[in-house]
């Protein structure tokens, strides 16, 4: 996606599967031929793009970002197409398909792609599972779920708009001691919620109770002083007095412990800020923004929390 961080996320099934890369070759305009769950990079008709919180219009996909296509005959019975359909962003418009969408009644999408979902009862509610190990960015990549709900199919065209089911959660960490080396912190958030259901024509998802991992975090950014690390989870909400996260430094493990509701929504980033003083760790403020930061519309979070 335009403006994309060095965070670019998807994910997989409650049994966390690979994503699969496709790769394009030949005639830059000749569509790929193929059935169910061929991959196609040019398909024509197709527009797909993301609905951004913060952003007018679609925002595109980055190139290389693939995703899944049902197509239906019909749309009262959901008889379907193509079923499945792998597709591959190759250019930074993502606004040319070549998956022929001729008879088609309607359409729906999702990312990333998964091979396991050809077989689907696409009117299903289906399972999505995060990876609990985060720490590398191509499985934070693969975490990011999105859907396009069911979309309708004029003259041989459609617009595919996908929205983040997850929440994003930034941790920042700044040592005002000097007393600490923050090159090698790991952070992890314990007993979080770790599952979903959705549902591909509808759009809608629902975070499955009980279902909880300790997440460890992607760390990135870090130097001596300063650590900085992501998360992608479910929609939640972190009750008060549950610890948010934790880390070890120094042979002293610290805790960020919540006193008031933190409620987490699809498609936001959460940012939460502490420092490292000679009493403990001290909590600096909270925010939240779209997904990617530096969004104008920075809503300021008021949220006082105990921190060990």
């Amino acid at each position: 996606m335009k403006n994309l961080s060095i965070h670019k996320v998807i994910a997989a099934l409650f049994l966390f599967v690979s994503l699969s890369v496709a790769t394009s070759c030949g005639d830059d305009d000749a569509p790929v031929p193929g059935g169910n769950g061929e991959v196609y990079d040019d398909y024509e008709g197709l527009t797909v793009g993301v609905v951004e919180e913060g952003e007018e219009g679609l925002v595109s996909f980055a190139p290389g970002t693939s995703f899944g296509v049902f197509v239906f005959a019909d749309i009262t019975s959901y008889a379907v197409a193509n079923a499945n359909a792998h597709l591959v962003v190759r250019d930074e418009t993502a606004s040319r398909a070549g998956l022929s969408l001729a008879g088609g009644a309607g359409i729906c999408g999702y990312s990333p792609y998964n091979e396991n979902w050809s077989e689907i009862n696409v009117a299903g509610d289906l399972p999505f599972g995060i990876a609990a190990d985060q720490r590398a960015d191509s499985v934070l990549l693969a975490n990011d779920l999105m859907i396009a709900p069911l979309a309708a199919i004029a003259d041989g065209k459609a617009t595919l708009r996908f929205s983040r089911v997850m929440a994003r959660v930034n941790i920042r960490i700044t040592d005002k001691t000097g007393k600490y080396d923050l090159n090698d912190v790991e952070v992890c958030l314990p007993s979080r919620s770790s599952g979903v259901m959705v549902n591909l024509l509808s759009g809608n998802a629902r975070t499955v109770a009980g279902m909880e991992m300790d997440i460890n975090a992607c760390v990135f950014g870090n130097g001596t002083d300063v650590v900085e690390a992501d998360a992608v989870l479910p929609p939640d909400t972190v009750e008060a007095g549950s610890t948010l996260f934790t880390f070890s430094v120094g042979g002293n493990t610290f805790s960020y412990i919540v006193s008031g509701d933190e409620v987490w929504e699809s498609g936001k980033r959460y940012t939460y800020s502490l420092e490292l003083a000679e009493t403990g760790l001290t909590f600096v403020g909270s925010q939240v923004d779209g997904w990617e930061s530096g969004n104008e519309d920075t809503e300021i979070v008021a949220s006082e929390a105990d921190a060990l």
